[in-house]
């Protein structure tokens, strides 16, 4: 079975300019999971794919194999499935490799390391799910029950619409939400999903399950990893 990471960083970034490449501990923010992929000793083979030319230059810079994606699945409303099935096309005619299992490394989940990928590749062997996805506990005061839809500026509605309403935190129903951090499907799979079917779960820790998307988690980051910097690394 031969397993590879697919690190997604295209150039564009609306949310935040140059995520990507935005310093975290002196390196670029692709370099954490770069590094986190690199220690793997369960990946044979990991591959950035990005449409931008200063980001493979410097993923080739330390020894990162990539994949150049075109433009027209780069967009910011590209879903991932044709990034993957682009990259699945790419490795096999540019580099001779069949892929039977296919993670999802975003290099916006810094906090994530080669012990999550190496704990979560063991569970979906030991499992043989469709597909799994890593999760995060959701606090108790953002569950859906404590949840509001927006209809305007100042007006908010009870987003669950329950007959009854759940306050006390002991009795509502714990929740988990995808982290973003890792993601691993089948190759079989990628005509339909990259997660579904039978899927199972793999728990990360809260803090390691921040996603730079915004100035305030970037802001949150660099003060995160001063903290904890011997445990990411």
């Amino acid at each position: 079975m031969k397993i590879v990471a697919i690190i997604p960083a295209r150039g564009n970034s609306k949310s935040l300019r140059n995520k990507n490449m935005l310093k975290l501990n002196g390196k670029p923010l692709i370099y954490h999971t770069i590094l986190s992929a690199k220690k793997s000793k369960n990946l044979d083979g990991y591959f950035v794919s990005s449409d931008n030319k200063n980001i493979l230059k410097y993923c080739k810079s330390i020894n990162c194999a990539t994949i150049n994606r075109p433009k027209n699945i780069s967009g910011d409303k590209t879903p991932m499935l044709a990034v993957l099935q682009h990259a699945d096309k790419y490795l096999r005619k540019n580099y001779n490799i069949c892929v039977d299992v296919f993670l999802v490394l975003q290099p916006t989940s810094p906090f994530r390391n080669h012990i999550d990928i190496d704990n979560s590749i063991e569970l979906f062997k030991k499992k043989k799910p469709d597909s799994l996805v890593s999760t995060m506990k959701v606090p108790h005061n953002f569950e859906p029950y404590s949840q509001y839809e927006q209809v305007n500026k100042f007006k908010v509605i009870d987003f669950m619409k329950s007959k009854q309403k759940i306050t006390r935190k002991q009795d509502k129903v714990k929740t988990l939400a995808r982290n973003g951090a890792i993601y691993i499907t089948s190759r079989k799979n990628l005509k339909k999903y990259i997660f579904g079917g039978k899927t199972i779960h793999y728990p990360m820790k809260f803090y390691k399950s921040l996603d730079i998307d915004y100035l305030e988690d970037y802001i949150v980051a660099k003060k995160l990893f001063k903290l904890i910097k011997n445990e990411v690394i």
